[in-house]
This record gives structure tokens, C-alpha cells and sequence, in this order.
């Protein structure tokens, strides 16, 4: 999506970043959080999502 110039909802990314954290990719949530950084744009997503489901992935690991 980003590729073609449109941005996901923010509960799409809320739920990528849930199942990259379920699965253990701490780099995927780490990649997620740096392209949306990129964008210049913001989705009130709450830091604590991103520190929560690195947490959990971290223990999935």
C-alpha cells in the first residue's frame, strides 16, 4: 500500500503490528515503526503499542 501511495487504517497497522509481535519479528515491528516514521504522517497510534508487542515478541522469541 505505501508503495502506491496510501496509507493503511490505523487499526490495519495496530493488527500488523500485533501479529509481527505474536510471531516474534522484532525487526518487522522495528520496520513498520521506522517507514511510518518516514512518512511524515500521523495516525495517533500510541507509542505503547509498539513497546507492547516488542515486549511480547521479544518473550515469543
Amino acid at each position: 500500500m505505501l508503495e502506491l501511495n496510501q496509507m493503511p487504517s490505523q487499526l490495519a497497522i495496530t493488527r500488523l503490528i500485533q501479529v509481527l509481535g505474536s510471531h516474534g519479528d522484532v525487526a518487522g515491528i522495528q520496520e513498520v515503526d521506522s517507514l511510518l516514521k518516514g512518512l511524515g504522517t500521523t495516525l495517533n497510534l500510541s507509542s505503547m503499542v509498539f513497546d507492547n508487542n516488542i515486549a511480547l515478541a521479544h518473550i515469543k522469541k
